[in-house]
Protein backbone atom coordinates (compact mmCIF):
# COMPACT_ATOMS: atom_id res chain seq x y z
CA UNK A 1 0.00 0.00 0.00
CA UNK A 2 3.24 2.23 1.09
CA UNK A 3 3.83 2.17 -2.99
CA UNK A 4 0.59 2.89 -4.12
CA UNK A 5 0.25 6.20 -2.35
CA UNK A 6 3.37 7.81 -2.57
CA UNK A 7 2.52 7.58 -6.01
CA UNK A 8 -0.74 9.90 -5.53
CA UNK A 9 -0.43 13.72 -6.12
CA UNK A 10 -0.99 15.68 -3.05
CA UNK A 11 0.40 12.96 -0.75
CA UNK A 12 3.61 12.88 0.90
CA UNK A 13 4.88 9.72 2.09
CA UNK A 14 7.69 9.54 4.38
CA UNK A 15 9.28 6.45 5.91
CA UNK A 16 12.23 6.14 8.10
CA UNK A 17 14.18 2.94 6.54
CA UNK A 18 13.70 0.14 4.34
CA UNK A 19 10.83 -2.40 3.69
CA UNK A 20 8.77 -2.74 7.02
CA UNK A 21 10.34 0.42 8.25
CA UNK A 22 7.73 3.45 9.80
CA UNK A 23 6.09 5.30 7.65
CA UNK A 24 3.90 8.78 7.83
CA UNK A 25 1.46 9.91 5.16
CA UNK A 26 0.90 14.21 5.09
CA UNK A 27 -1.97 14.55 2.73
CA UNK A 28 -3.03 18.23 1.90
CA UNK A 29 -0.15 19.92 4.15
CA UNK A 30 -2.18 18.53 7.05
CA UNK A 31 -0.42 16.31 9.87
CA UNK A 32 -0.31 12.50 9.74
CA UNK A 33 -2.63 11.79 12.18
CA UNK A 34 -5.25 13.92 9.98
CA UNK A 35 -5.71 11.42 7.62
CA UNK A 36 -7.84 8.14 8.45
CA UNK A 37 -7.51 4.12 6.99
CA UNK A 38 -10.20 2.38 6.18
CA UNK A 39 -11.26 -1.13 4.76
CA UNK A 40 -14.51 -1.05 3.20
CA UNK A 41 -15.71 1.87 5.29
CA UNK A 42 -14.46 0.41 8.56
CA UNK A 43 -11.79 2.63 10.92
CA UNK A 44 -8.31 0.62 11.03
CA UNK A 45 -6.81 0.21 14.45
CA UNK A 46 -4.02 3.83 14.84
CA UNK A 47 -0.67 3.18 16.04
CA UNK A 48 1.31 4.48 18.41
CA UNK A 49 1.26 7.89 16.09
CA UNK A 50 -2.00 7.79 15.64
CA UNK A 51 -2.17 6.27 12.34
CA UNK A 52 -2.60 3.17 11.22
CA UNK A 53 0.27 0.94 10.44
CA UNK A 54 0.03 1.37 6.90
CA UNK A 55 3.76 0.18 5.99
CA UNK A 56 2.10 -3.05 7.08
CA UNK A 57 -0.91 -3.31 4.59
CA UNK A 58 -0.53 -5.20 1.60
CA UNK A 59 -2.64 -5.22 -1.47
CA UNK A 60 -3.62 -8.68 -1.90
CA UNK A 61 -7.21 -9.32 -1.93
CA UNK A 62 -7.74 -5.79 -2.96
CA UNK A 63 -9.95 -4.43 -5.74
CA UNK A 64 -8.87 -1.11 -5.31
CA UNK A 65 -7.13 1.47 -2.94
CA UNK A 66 -9.39 4.78 -2.96
CA UNK A 67 -8.57 8.47 -1.98
CA UNK A 68 -10.42 11.01 -0.79
CA UNK A 69 -9.29 14.85 -0.68
CA UNK A 70 -10.84 17.73 0.15
CA UNK A 71 -14.21 19.21 2.42
CA UNK A 72 -15.93 16.15 2.09
CA UNK A 73 -13.44 13.96 3.87
CA UNK A 74 -14.66 15.64 7.36
CA UNK A 75 -17.66 12.82 7.18
CA UNK A 76 -15.03 10.88 8.42
CA UNK A 77 -14.35 13.03 11.67
CA UNK A 78 -11.63 14.76 13.22
CA UNK A 79 -8.75 12.05 11.68
CA UNK A 80 -9.93 12.92 8.12
CA UNK A 81 -9.12 16.55 8.42
CA UNK A 82 -6.53 15.98 5.31
CA UNK A 83 -7.99 13.36 3.93
CA UNK A 84 -9.38 9.62 3.59
CA UNK A 85 -7.94 6.46 2.24
CA UNK A 86 -10.50 3.45 2.14
CA UNK A 87 -9.02 -0.09 0.70
CA UNK A 88 -11.81 -2.01 -0.64
CA UNK A 89 -11.94 -5.85 -0.87
CA UNK A 90 -12.34 -7.73 -4.24
CA UNK A 91 -16.03 -8.76 -4.15
CA UNK A 92 -17.58 -10.50 -7.49
CA UNK A 93 -20.94 -10.50 -6.39
CA UNK A 94 -23.55 -10.44 -8.86
CA UNK A 95 -21.20 -12.22 -11.71
CA UNK A 96 -20.25 -16.11 -11.86
CA UNK A 97 -16.48 -16.57 -11.33
CA UNK A 98 -14.22 -18.89 -9.99
CA UNK A 99 -10.58 -17.61 -9.85
CA UNK A 100 -7.07 -18.83 -8.21
CA UNK A 101 -4.12 -17.45 -8.59
CA UNK A 102 -0.58 -18.37 -6.67
CA UNK A 103 2.01 -16.05 -7.32
CA UNK A 104 6.32 -16.14 -5.96
CA UNK A 105 9.13 -13.57 -5.77
CA UNK A 106 12.34 -13.97 -5.00
CA UNK A 107 15.35 -11.00 -4.59
CA UNK A 108 18.44 -9.88 -3.17
CA UNK A 109 18.80 -9.70 0.33
CA UNK A 110 17.20 -13.18 0.96
CA UNK A 111 14.05 -11.47 -0.24
CA UNK A 112 11.24 -13.60 -0.96
CA UNK A 113 7.30 -13.46 -1.12
CA UNK A 114 4.34 -16.06 -1.37
CA UNK A 115 0.81 -14.99 -2.13
CA UNK A 116 -2.59 -17.09 -2.66
CA UNK A 117 -5.88 -15.50 -4.02
CA UNK A 118 -9.42 -16.98 -4.86
CA UNK A 119 -12.91 -15.72 -5.26
CA UNK A 120 -16.27 -17.77 -5.73
CA UNK A 121 -19.07 -16.16 -6.95
CA UNK A 122 -22.39 -16.63 -8.24
CA UNK A 123 -25.47 -14.53 -8.88
CA UNK A 124 -26.22 -14.01 -5.62
CA UNK A 125 -23.61 -14.64 -3.19
CA UNK A 126 -19.53 -13.94 -3.43
CA UNK A 127 -16.72 -15.03 -1.46
CA UNK A 128 -13.08 -13.77 -2.04
CA UNK A 129 -10.09 -14.39 0.01
CA UNK A 130 -6.25 -13.84 -0.19
CA UNK A 131 -3.11 -14.70 1.88
CA UNK A 132 0.94 -13.76 1.36
CA UNK A 133 3.90 -13.78 3.20
CA UNK A 134 6.65 -11.47 2.79
CA UNK A 135 10.58 -11.46 4.71
CA UNK A 136 13.60 -10.09 3.67
CA UNK A 137 16.95 -9.37 5.60
CA UNK A 138 17.02 -5.91 4.15
CA UNK A 139 20.44 -4.12 3.48
CA UNK A 140 21.44 -3.36 7.41
CA UNK A 141 22.29 -5.60 10.22
CA UNK A 142 19.61 -6.17 12.30
CA UNK A 143 17.26 -4.93 9.76
CA UNK A 144 15.14 -8.24 9.02
CA UNK A 145 11.02 -8.16 8.37
CA UNK A 146 8.80 -10.70 8.21
CA UNK A 147 5.07 -10.08 7.48
CA UNK A 148 2.00 -11.92 6.86
CA UNK A 149 -1.34 -11.24 5.22
CA UNK A 150 -4.68 -12.68 5.29
CA UNK A 151 -8.33 -10.92 4.16
CA UNK A 152 -11.54 -12.30 3.30
CA UNK A 153 -15.08 -11.14 2.18
CA UNK A 154 -18.67 -13.01 1.98
CA UNK A 155 -21.52 -11.57 0.55
CA UNK A 156 -25.09 -12.43 0.34
CA UNK A 157 -27.75 -11.17 -1.62
CA UNK A 158 -30.92 -10.68 0.45
CA UNK A 159 -32.98 -8.73 -1.63
CA UNK A 160 -32.73 -6.43 -4.80
CA UNK A 161 -31.06 -3.67 -1.81
CA UNK A 162 -30.44 -5.35 0.83
CA UNK A 163 -26.94 -7.32 0.90
CA UNK A 164 -25.00 -8.58 4.48
CA UNK A 165 -21.57 -8.93 4.07
CA UNK A 166 -19.25 -10.35 6.41
CA UNK A 167 -15.47 -8.50 6.17
CA UNK A 168 -12.85 -10.34 7.66
CA UNK A 169 -8.35 -9.05 7.94
CA UNK A 170 -5.66 -10.32 9.73
CA UNK A 171 -1.92 -8.79 10.18
CA UNK A 172 1.29 -9.65 11.90
CA UNK A 173 4.96 -7.87 11.37
CA UNK A 174 8.21 -8.67 12.54
CA UNK A 175 10.72 -5.91 12.40
CA UNK A 176 14.14 -5.90 13.75
CA UNK A 177 15.24 -2.45 14.80
CA UNK A 178 19.38 -2.06 13.27
CA UNK A 179 19.64 1.15 15.46
CA UNK A 180 19.29 -0.90 18.93
CA UNK A 181 22.13 -2.47 18.25
CA UNK A 182 24.19 0.32 18.55
CA UNK A 183 22.24 1.70 21.45
CA UNK A 184 22.23 -1.82 23.36
CA UNK A 185 19.02 -1.67 24.48
CA UNK A 186 17.13 -4.93 25.32
CA UNK A 187 14.59 -4.42 22.74
CA UNK A 188 15.95 -5.41 19.27
CA UNK A 189 12.98 -5.61 17.20
CA UNK A 190 8.96 -4.86 17.37
CA UNK A 191 6.43 -7.38 16.43
CA UNK A 192 2.75 -5.82 15.69
CA UNK A 193 -0.88 -8.11 15.47
CA UNK A 194 -3.59 -6.60 13.65
CA UNK A 195 -7.34 -8.00 13.13
CA UNK A 196 -10.80 -7.13 12.07
CA UNK A 197 -14.23 -8.68 11.99
CA UNK A 198 -17.15 -7.04 11.06
CA UNK A 199 -20.36 -7.90 9.83
CA UNK A 200 -22.39 -5.38 8.34
CA UNK A 201 -25.75 -5.00 6.06
CA UNK A 202 -25.84 -3.23 2.70
CA UNK A 203 -28.63 -0.83 1.59
CA UNK A 204 -28.56 0.26 -1.76
CA UNK A 205 -31.64 1.67 -3.65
Amino acid sequence: VVDVLKRQPGVVLNTSGATGSLASLFMRGTKSDHTGFFLDGRRLNPGFANQSNLEFLSVDNLSSVQVQRGASSVNYGSTGIGGVVDLQIRSDLGEKTETVSIEGEVGTHDTSRGALAASFAEEGWAFSFGASALSTDNDRSNDEYENQNVSGRADYKITETLTAELIGFYSESDKELPDELVNHNDVDSGETESWLISPGVRYEN
